[in-house]
């Protein structure tokens, strides 16, 4: 197997970039296929465009692939490669000048990420703030502040119990929500004494559950889960849906983690170069201060729009758009999808790859491409007839007329287009009533990985919560399935099978409208 590659050698590693364009495009599928879409990019990004991405190391995806194909386990696995893991560990120290498991100064801590060849949105795991513990945060506290630091090692707590350990962390996010609703600080991070008090109570439900003390414990579980993530069943399920090979693997990124929920002067966000909706060339995204990035994807938060960047942040925004500029340059003036943190008024960029766009978007988008001369006529064509052949495959089927309905409220206009269809509140119940010949309306207060398939039947999708960059959102633009999120009128009960909409009562089965375009909602 070979070895990890870190983004300071990556030259020797995986070669220089060649200077043809031709030779250029099959360097980057080759890296791709090998560190995943996630590492090929950071290193496009840090390497040849000089852009601040914060130090990383990439675990090949040759090891996914073997443990596949061999059926080894990923515990077995870890444990064959951990000298590495540590030497690699190591790399990160001397880039960032700060230790891993550090309790008397500023300690290192991770973000363990999946990344296959192609994009899977929310279908592998991740876990962030690795390396805090009761000792560990105690030092994070004294370097930065005691807000922060608790709610760091709350955020790690929680998704490792989920993501490693597989707890069913329910009733620990309402002990946070009750806490949010009484301090009446709906996002955000909150005062530490009552975190601290969330993680006592946590500790009490985990048990043995709890994230080990030892960080490299810490970390060498969370490898594990993502290695196992790429086989879990809504990875699986996704990929069958969109005809992708389960054998091609993911890789692991580690990377520094750089905050955004620091202070004030931090944030997060999504942007998109072009509008995946339309194809316009404008910027599209949402952002959020003092916040990390799950805060904005997840549907918890209410976002604000990308161009409140220019006011809040007005130095990084500067920075985002020229980054942008060379990343549109780089691949050709497609549309990308960006990750990016502000930590303390400094930009670091996460993440870039190619976005989900509607078909509309997409015609727009290529015949942009077509006329700056970035691709050739055959690509186009191949392109704008491939959506062709798409179209009519989804252009069957009776329609239901949803004309006597009327407009009970609206949320954020997230996938343009109409849909009409029966509510139902659970992806089982989509998948159950679409294989019966019924069409539906998915109803939810957010959506998360375990609805995909759900979704994917479903004629259209309502979110109670979450932003134009939401997992709802995302995951529909790229199945061009009409949806409306942060509909705040909105109140699901997904337990009882039933919402309201300013006093217009849904129950499940009941005839209901979305217009993606403008984001009304029609009961």
């Amino acid at each position: 197997m070979p070895s990890y590659i870190t983004l300071a050698n990556v030259d020797g590693a995986i070669g220089t970039l060649p200077k043809t364009k031709t030779a250029q495009t099959k360097y980057h599928e080759n890296i791709t296929q090998t560190l995943g879409g996630k590492g090929a990019n950071l290193i496009r990004m840090a390497r040849d465009m000089e852009l601040p991405v914060p130090a990383a190391f990439i675990i090949p995806t040759t090891y996914s692939r073997s443990m596949t194909r061999m059926g080894h386990d990923p515990q077995e696995s870890i444990w064959s490669h951990r000298d590495t893991l540590h030497t690699n560990v190591k790399y990160l120290q001397d880039e960032t000048g700060r230790t891993f498991g550090d309790v008397a100064a500023m300690p290192l801590l991770l973000s363990v990420r999946s990344g296959a060849a192609v994009s899977m949105p929310g279908m592998m795991d991740t876990v962030l703030n690795v390396g805090l513990n009761d000792e560990t945060v105690e030092a994070l506290a004294a370097a930065t502040n005691d807000d922060f630091a608790w709610d760091s090692y709350r955020r790690f707590i929680t998704m490792y119990a989920d993501t490693v350990n597989g707890v069913d962390v329910t009733s620990i996010n309402a002990d946070l929500a009750a806490a949010r609703e009484f301090l009446s600080v709906p996002s955000g991070t909150i005062p530490a004494d009552i975190t601290k008090e969330l993680i006592a109570v946590a500790k009490k439900k985990l048990g043995k559950k709890m994230p080990p003390q030892n960080v490299y414990d810490q970390l060498e579980g969370c490898v594990i889960a993502v290695w196992r993530s790429w086989m879990g069943e809504r990875a699986k399920a996704y990929r069958d849906m969109e005809g992708l090979s389960h054998t091609m693997g993911t890789a692991v990124t580690v990377q520094a983690m750089v905050f955004g929920n620091l202070n004030e002067r931090s944030g997060t966000g999504v942007v998109f170069t072009r509008n995946p909706n339309t194809g316009a060339n404008e910027r599209f995204g949402d952002f959020l201060v003092n916040a990390q990035g799950e805060d904005v994807v997840d549907g918890s938060s209410v976002t604000q729009p990308i161009a409140s960047l220019n006011s809040i942040f007005p130095e990084a925004a500067a920075e985002l758009d020229a980054a942008i500029k060379k990343i549109e340059k780089a691949t050709g003036g497609d549309l990308n999808d960006i990750e990016f943190t502000i930590e303390d008024g400094k930009l670091w960029m996460l993440q870039t790859r190619i976005g989900k766009r509607t078909a509309h978007a997409q015609v727009c988008i290529t015949l942009d491409r077509l006329a700056a001369k970035n691709i050739k006529t055959a690509e186009a064509q191949s392109i704008l007839t491939g959506l062709l052949d798409e179209a009519k495959k989804s252009g069957s089927g009776a329609a239901l007329d949803g004309s006597d309905l009327s407009p009970s409220g609206s949320g954020l206009s997230a996938v343009p287009g109409e849909a009409v269809g029966f509510a139902v509140f659970s992806s089982d119940e989509a998948v159950k009533r679409t294989a019966a010949g019924e069409t539906v309306i998915l109803i939810r207060n957010e959506t998360s990985p375990a609805d995909v398939a759900g979704m994917r039947v479903s004629a259209g999708i309502l979110t109670a919560t979450g932003g134009l960059v939401s997992h709802a959102a995302v995951v529909a633009r790229g199945w061009n399935i009409p949806c409306v999120v942060g509909c705040t009128d909105l109140t699901v009960n997904e337990d009882k099978k039933i919402a309201t909409i300013h006093g217009h009562k849904i129950a499940e089965g009941d005839l209901v409208k979305i217009d993606g375009t403008t984001g009304q909602v029609f009961t």
